[in-house]
C-alpha cells in the first residue's frame, strides 16, 4: 500500500511491501529499500521507539481525547525536535478536495478507483457549499463518500446509482456562484 508521508514542508511516498513478522516491515521510499521495526509502542507518555535500517528513533505523536493519535499531528517529535507529520494514504490523497483550485473555473469531481456508484446526492441545478457529500463509491466492499471541493451549481452528473466508474472518470462538474 502507498502512503504519504509528509515531514515539515516535505513529503515523501512510502510504499509498504509487505511484513517481516510482527511490527517488522519492508518499505521503499525515494531513496531505496528500508526495513522498519517498532520497537515499542507509545504508551504512558513514552515516545515510540522505531528502528530505520539502524538508526533508532523516538517517536512521540499528538494526541486528542482518550489517548488517541491525530493523523495530522502539528506537534509530533522525532528525538526530541518538533516537526509538523501527516500521513495519508493513496485512496485518501485522491479522494480529498483539491485545496489550490481557483473558485473561478468550474470543479470536476473524478472518481478517485474504480468502483460502483451505490449513492448519488445531488442532481443537474443543485446548489452545494465546500464539504457538502456529493455520491458514494463502493470499492473493494467499502463505501467511500466523495465531497463537493468548492461551494458552486452541479452543472452535469455523468453516472447513477449502479454505474461502474473507472479511475479518474468524470463524475460530477461543479461550477461556481
Amino acid at each position: 500500500m502507498l502512503y504519504y508521508l509528509g515531514l515539515n514542508e516535505s513529503e515523501f511516498p512510502i510504499r509498504v511491501l509487505g511484513s517481516e513478522g510482527a511490527e517488522r516491515y519492508r518499505l521503499e521510499a525515494p531513496s531505496g529499500p528500508l526495513t522498519a521495526c517498532v520497537l515499542s509502542r507509545s504508551e504512558h507518555g513514552r515516545p515510540a521507539l522505531v528502528l530505520v535500517d539502524g538508526c533508532v528513533y523516538r517517536v512521540r505523536a499528538a494526541t486528542r481525547h482518550k489517548g488517541v493519535a491525530v493523523r495530522d499531528a502539528e506537534r509530533t517529535s522525532i528525538n526530541g525536535q518538533q516537526v509538523r507529520m501527516t500521513l495519508e494514504t493513496e485512496l485518501e490523497r485522491r479522494a480529498r478536495p483539491n485545496r489550490n483550485s481557483t473558485a473561478s473555473s468550474p470543479s470536476q469531481v473524478t472518481a478517485p478507483m474504480p468502483g460502483r456508484v451505490v449513492k448519488v446526492n445531488v442532481r443537474e441545478g443543485d446548489v452545494v457549499a465546500a464539504g457538502d457529500p456529493l455520491l458514494g463509491i463502493e470499492a473493494m466492499k467499502m463505501e467511500n463518500e466523495l465531497l463537493a471541493p468548492n461551494a458552486g451549481r452541479i452543472s452535469r452528473v455523468t453516472v447513477s446509482i449502479g454505474a461502474t466508474v473507472e479511475a479518474d472518470q468524470e463524475l460530477v462538474l461543479i461550477d461556481p456562484l
